[in-house]
């Protein structure tokens, strides 16, 4: 895990390839607004972009992912969007930023549930005073705990990639994240 600074970025890229990995997304959130791209992220994906080129020159296929958890009334899930950035000319301090389309698959199945769970039991979950408690601090936007958002956004993704509500993998997964939360 690390910010959107570009040397976090950089010593979280030269972690990845150490391990024999590569980095083909960044994630971060805008919780108190829409999930458009900010001058910022359009920077950071640009420098990303960069650092994982594969040759000099070579454009790499890093997106940025970027979620908001600020929920409008009636909204039931997170919103999420998907971008690369490319630059006209070099003398541009601001990329040009390109939204993707995306597409969830099925890819969660009997099999790879434990080890999914198992990720997530085992993240990072010490004790943090600026950490909200998910079982039992409201989101005030959304007026539900924090779990609950996560279960009701959890589910509406996961029928997006063509889960039906009643899969019991369904009922496993948003059990297994609520028995880690709780």
């Amino acid at each position: 895990m690390c910010n959107v600074r570009a040397v976090s970025q950089a010593g979280a890229v030269a972690w990845l390839g150490a391990r024999g990995a590569r980095v083909a997304a960044w994630h971060h959130s805008h919780p108190r607004f829409p999930p458009a791209p900010s001058a910022q992220d359009l920077r950071s994906q640009r420098a990303l972009q960069a650092a994982c080129a594969p040759a000099p020159g070579a454009a790499a296929p890093v997106v940025a992912l970027v979620s908001s958890q600020a929920w409008p009334p009636g909204r039931r899930a997170s919103l999420i969007r998907c971008f690369r950035t490319e630059d006209p000319n070099d003398e541009s301090d601001l990329p040009i930023g390109y939204q993707l389309n995306v597409k969830l698959v099925p890819d969660v199945t009997a099999d790879s549930l434990a080890v999914l769970l198992a990720e997530l039991r085992d993240g990072d979950h010490e004790p943090d005073p600026f950490r909200v408690n998910m079982a039992e601090d409201v989101c005030p936007l959304a007026g539900l705990t924090y779990l609950e958002k996560l279960v009701s956004s959890v589910r509406h993704h996961m029928r997006s990639a063509g889960y039906e509500d009643d899969d019991p993998l369904v009922e496993q997964l948003v059990q297994g994240i609520r028995d880690i939360f709780r």
